[in-house]
């Protein structure tokens, strides 16, 4: 009966403190995400055609990044 009791006693104890550190990265998290900036290109004025260079490129990851869901999907 002790063995049970202390066990139980254990698995609560384990559990609580498992708990309290999963929320406190979920806290970090959020802070780290607040404070990063909304764009890396925020204030920077770019010609039309850097900003055509820029669209093709991200065009491309999305494709690649695509290919790649598409992969591990099989």
């Amino acid at each position: 009966m002790n063995r049970i009791a202390a066990f139980a006693l254990a698995a609560t104890i384990g559990l609580g403190s498992m708990t309290a550190m999963a929320d406190d990265n979920v806290k970090k998290n959020d802070a780290a995400r607040d404070k990063q900036p909304v764009c890396c290109l925020q204030g920077i004025t770019l010609t039309e055609k850097q900003k055509a260079e820029i669209a093709a490129l991200q065009a491309s990851r999305q494709k690649e990044l695509q290919a790649r869901r598409d992969q591990r999907d099989k």
